[in-house]
């Protein structure tokens, strides 16, 4: 457990109770907003504790312990709401990645990857560990990486439909559920229409200037744009009950907190590069917390990626129609100058899917960067689609190796009647060797830190940089991982002395749930002196 899923407990419970009495305001809790996190609490208590809002005497306190007298009360343990709330969580974050991944592999990955290197990308992103220690929390920053990551695929996507209203549509909702999670998901607006100029841009390019500004440029450029947000901002209002009754102070004290936020960062200090600090810790923060939180496998994938995207732009900016060049189902095949697209056709995914993701990843990080408060788990949603681009580098290397490794071509057989040795079989079989090791590799590095790791998946760090020995030399560590066997520990010591746990008082510095939830006895503060 987590210091902050005890208040994301109590604010979920707060919003169901405020939906089942009519107080439709009392579904405002924090700033965040954490609307979708209070949806998904909701049901946990639905599930575990289904008569809360009915028997709770009002809105409880998130940081005074009004909850735990209360399920004291009722003989509630509040631990079984919060498991009930966690497992609807992990639900909702494998559908949403899930259906994310499902559309990349169809629409932008499928044109250019033969299928088996399809899974090396897929399989990053799926066995992240820190994004997989997030997503099974009650927490808002895993939910808002697996939406943002849903909206930013899906638009991608729809640029290579010929039919993209669906896809414009779920890209839409996927967004409204991002700006209802944390308010950073606004910053798809500014995105999505950067990515919508680009794709009007290679439509224009490709036909010549045949594209006049007139109203080609509205239904080429605009008309998607309003699709898109306007689906957002009704997927926003109508599945947050607040802005029902009181819109206009409802988004006021969302836009309140993040220019708190932004402005006066940590409430108190922590430790970063060796030094406690106060405020913001510096722009350096963020690209070391990635380095410290990825896994090698993705470092290196990300370094074959950029390798290979600056290869194939080589050709694209001198030849614009050579986009064929990142096509890695068929590296052998033959570069023919005069090869162009259908100019009626969407923008092709194999020039315009790494660039715009690695463009997300990078403007989010500059993004985060204006903010003085700052933490590791804020820049969650860059982790998904950097995996997915590490993974097409890795697909690159395989597809490249395959075809350096293939032999060459006989003019004649062993019989010498004139005919040709194919080699098919012998790049199959490289193919699938090359592929083998690395699907060995992710195995070993994915897998590893989450066996390694378990439960406490919040506690790994990336070898390269030293791992869990090193981090605490170098930055904050600890969200409550462990606290819970710590209080185990002490009952067992009580027990095997004959003493009784429950009237104990320990100093703890997790009085709010990740020690007190499994102490019987009475935790004090560090500071109770």
């Amino acid at each position: 457990m987590t210091p902050d899923e005890k208040r994301w407990m109590t604010r979920a419970g707060n919003f169901a109770q405020g939906l089942v009495q009519g107080e439709l305001a009392y579904t405002f809790q924090k700033g965040h907003p954490g609307v979708t996190t209070m949806w998904i609490g909701a049901l946990g208590y639905a599930f575990a504790f289904p008569e809360f809002p009915y028997v709770t005497p009002g809105q409880l306190g998130t940081t005074d312990t009004s909850p735990e007298d209360f399920f004291a009360t009722q003989g509630q343990d509040p631990l079984q709401v919060l498991a009930a709330g966690r497992t609807v969580a992990v639900l909702v974050n494998v559908l949403v990645v899930g259906l994310a991944l499902a559309l990349a592999a169809r629409f932008l990955l499928l044109p250019i990857l033969a299928p088996p290197y399809i899974a090396i990308g897929l399989l990053l992103v799926a066995l992240d560990p820190f994004h997989m220690a997030h997503s099974r929390l009650l927490h808002t920053d895993a939910l808002l990486a697996s939406f943002g990551f849903l909206t930013v695929i899906a638009y991608l996507c729809a640029g290579q439909s010929r039919s993209p209203q669906r896809l414009l549509i779920l890209s839409g909702v996927a967004a409204g559920f991002t700006w209802l999670t944390k308010t950073p998901g606004l910053f798809l607006i500014p995105f999505v229409g950067l990515l919508q100029l680009a794709h009007f841009t290679w439509r224009w390019r490709n036909q010549k200037g045949a594209l006049s500004f007139g109203y080609t440029a509205w239904r080429e450029l605009v008309r998607p744009l309003l699709l898109w947000f306007g689906v957002a901002v009704i997927t926003y209002v109508a599945c947050w009950p607040a802005m029902w009754v009181a819109p206009l102070q409802t988004l006021g004290k969302v836009f309140s907190l993040s220019q708190e936020y932004a402005e006066e960062g940590h409430s108190s200090s922590m430790y970063f590069m060796g030094q406690l600090r106060w405020g913001d810790p510096g722009f350096s923060f963020y690209p070391l917390s990635y380095l410290w939180r990825t896994t090698p496998f993705v470092l290196v994938g990300l370094v074959l990626a950029v390798g290979y995207m600056i290869y194939a732009l080589r050709f694209t900016m001198l030849r614009p129609h050579a986009a064929h060049v990142y096509d890695l189902r068929s590296p052998n095949r033959s570069r023919r100058n005069d090869a162009s697209p259908d100019p009626s056709s969407p923008h092709p995914t194999s020039s315009f899917l790494l660039p715009s993701l690695l463009g997300f990843a990078l403007l989010y990080l500059l993004l985060m960067n204006l903010g003085a408060k700052k933490f590791d788990r804020y820049l969650l949603p860059a982790y998904p689609p950097l995996a997915l681009v590490a993974g097409v580098g890795w697909a690159a290397l395989v597809a490249r190796v395959t075809a350096f490794m293939a032999p060459t071509q006989r003019k004649h057989d062993a019989q010498g009647d004139g005919g040709t040795l194919s080699v098919d079989g012998d790049k199959r079989r490289v193919g699938k060797l090359a592929l083998l090791v690395i699907f060995g590799l992710i195995g070993m590095v994915q897998l590893t830190p989450l066996v390694s790791t378990f439960p406490y998946y919040l506690s790994y760090y990336d070898p390269i940089m030293g791992g869990a020995k090193a981090a605490p030399n170098v930055m904050q560590i600890g969200w409550g991982e462990g606290a819970d066997a710590a209080a185990r520990w002490l009952v067992q010591q009580a027990n095997a002395e004959g003493a009784d746990a429950s009237t104990l008082k320990v100093a703890t510095a997790y009085t709010n749930g990740p020690f007190s939830y499994f102490f019987p006895g009475e935790s004090l503060p560090i500071y109770f002196w």
